[in-house]
């Protein structure tokens, strides 16, 4: 009968909890290291007083829908990267010929998509996300932005919110209060 002190080192259960836990470290610090260095760090801002400046006139953009009393129902197909839009001028004078409609994925900005939407019929607006080969946009949460650049004569001005996009999502688009 051989006893506990006659079996060889690797058929000790101890030993090999010993030896565990520190390859374990090991491996999830490859695993991390690997991890940082593949991808892309999306969410760090390189100028931050830049960015803190852009805030300023993205206010002024919010402030001036909000005069305007403008509002938007935007259709979004996730799958064929349609949208359509019923857009109401509230007291612009009349219809822009075309808007912009930004969708910003809220955490891949390789995901985002500008739309120059083109007037159709009375106040709809339509338009199409990518190329036929990438045609789509993902499921997920979403900044959706429709907007006009200043023009001679016209202020710029924007519509936002952040919803969640799943299928066929319509999401309102509303100008706050005027301050």
């Amino acid at each position: 009968m051989i006893t506990a002190m006659q079996k060889p080192w690797y058929k000790h259960p101890m030993v090999w909890m010993v030896i565990a836990i520190p390859l374990s470290a090991v491996l999830a610090g490859t695993v991390t290291i690997y991890l940082a260095v593949t991808t892309e760090d999306g969410l760090v801002v390189d100028d931050y007083y830049k960015q803190g400046l852009a805030i300023n006139r993205q206010i002024a953009r919010d402030q001036e829908a909000a005069r305007l009393q403008l509002q938007a129902q935007v259709v979004v197909d996730t799958d064929t990267g349609f949208v359509k839009v019923s857009f109401d001028k509230g007291m612009m004078q009349d219809y822009p010929v075309e808007l912009t409609l930004g969708l910003r994925h809220a955490t891949q900005q390789q995901q985002d998509n500008f739309i120059t939407l083109q007037r159709g019929i009375d106040n709809y607006y339509v338009g199409r996300a990518g190329s036929a080969a990438q045609a789509g946009i993902r499921e997920g949460i979403w900044h959706v932005e429709i907007s006009r650049p200043a023009e001679a004569g016209n202020q710029a001005w924007r519509l936002s919110r952040r919803v969640r996009l799943q299928g066929y999502s319509r999401v309102h688009l509303q100008s706050g209060p005027a301050s």
